[in-house]
């Protein structure tokens, strides 16, 4: 056999070989997630403007629908107050876990903290978010409504930069003995310009803390003491001075 027509025979096998395999397209697999991506989540609050009083109420009412639009219901959220950090008293809810029913609505209140004395802003956000709880808080995807709340004490213009006051005090006798009374007077405070002094805050430590522009105290053992006031004025912007105390 010629080497041209073994090289033939080869060709001719392996032909044969190829067209005896087929191959098939492969179908991939239908697309899963998680099943919050079907879940339609809506929060609404009304009114959205509420008055810092203390007891002005806004009403919540979440909608959850599935992927077909239709209610879900039996599903349990979570509810939170966020806040731009302004605002020590941030409200109160009248639950924080809410469950919605047959008709995929589930509702809540909010009611306004009180706002304080003296105030320098026109309004402030407050935020409440509702949460799916499931069995991934990773994967919850919160939903959240804005409310304005509008103070009622007396609005002030907001301070600027190098109006904070500053602390200043004398005390006599200079050199105390033990147990003898000292006489602290803060008046040589001065506040920024345009606002005042509210309060006036002594640091004894490690005795007791006082208030006031003029106070007094005693020393019970000789050394050094560090007496720190802190004053604030009408905007809450303060200032400290420290000074030592040395007892005979």
């Amino acid at each position: 056999m010629g080497r041209a027509t073994r090289t033939f025979l080869v060709l001719l096998a392996a032909a044969t070989v190829l067209a005896g395999c087929t191959v098939e397209k492969s179908t991939p697999p239908s697309l899963t997630g998680p099943s919050e991506l079907g879940l339609s989540l809506t929060l609404q609050a009304n009114p959205d403007v509420l008055s810092q009083d203390g007891s002005s109420r806004s009403t919540l009412m979440i909608t959850a629908r599935d992927a077909n639009g239709q209610p879900v219901q039996g599903l349990a959220l979570w509810l939170a107050i966020v806040t731009d950090g302004s605002l020590a008293d941030p409200g109160l809810l009248s639950t924080q876990t809410a469950v919605t029913g047959t008709d995929g609505r589930a509702s809540a209140s909010y009611t306004a903290p009180l706002s304080p004395a003296v105030s320098t802003r026109a309004s402030v956000p407050i935020s409440i978010t509702a949460t799916p709880i499931g069995t991934d808080a990773n994967g919850a995807q919160p939903r959240s409504v804005t409310i304005n709340l509008i103070p009622t004490g007396t609005l002030v213009p907001p301070a600027l930069p190098g109006t904070a006051p500053t602390a200043d005090f004398v005390y006599s006798p200079g050199a105390p003995a033990v147990n003898q009374t000292v006489y602290f007077n803060a008046s040589a405070s001065k506040p920024g310009t345009g606002r005042t002094i509210v309060s006036y805050d002594w640091d004894f430590r490690p005795f007791a803390s006082q208030q006031g522009v003029m106070v007094s105290a005693t020393f019970a053992q000789a050394g050094l003491y560090n007496v720190t006031l802190v004053v604030t004025d009408d905007v809450g912007q303060q200032g400290s001075v420290t000074k030592a105390v040395t007892v005979q």
